[in-house]
């Protein structure tokens, strides 16, 4: 990975090679409704997730990242 930006050094950091990512087993899942990203994204702006829709019903988990 390299993170650059105005002003500061360049970084750039490896890591060791990871085996190839799999989905979780899982079967028989609709989707109903996709989540949405709510508000705008600016500075001091709230920011939500409207949460998608499933059958049958799943749990969704969301991270949020700041400066990327």
């Amino acid at each position: 990975m390299t993170a650059t930006k105005p002003g500061y050094s360049t970084v750039t950091h490896t890591t060791s090679q990871v085996g190839p990512v799999e989905a979780a087993p899982v079967s028989n899942i609709t989707l109903i409704a996709r989540p949405k990203v709510a508000g705008t994204s600016r500075v001091g702006a709230l920011v939500q997730v409207v949460p998608g829709q499933y059958s049958p019903a799943a749990v969704e988990s969301y991270q949020w990242l700041v400066g990327g």
